[in-house]
């Protein structure tokens, strides 16, 4: 679970926020609300990768989709596996 610190401790205990921040995203808050996110670059770097990497799958699978609507509305599908395993062996003879 994420840290939440008063943002008053920044300023009157600063290290265990820092040492937290090192390793997670670190929530503080002012006059009892969520107000900022603090964190290491290192820990920023790793959450844009995985923001990055999270994109780059949901893109993926809008395409998978996408082709598989194609293929349907095509007619390019297949009733059954013994269905598909003869259209399987046609386009490999």
């Amino acid at each position: 679970m994420e840290a939440i610190y008063p943002i008053t401790s920044l300023v009157r205990e600063p290290a265990p926020i820092k040492a937290e921040a090192q390793k997670n995203v670190v929530h503080l808050t002012e006059h009892g609300s969520g107000a900022y996110i603090f964190c290491s670059e290192e820990v920023f770097d790793q959450y844009l990768q995985a923001a990055k990497e999270q994109a780059l799958l949901e893109h993926e699978m809008a395409e998978a989709i996408e082709d598989g609507r194609a293929d349907y509305y095509d007619g390019r599908v297949y009733k059954g596996t013994d269905e598909l395993r003869e259209a399987l062996k046609k386009s490999q003879a």
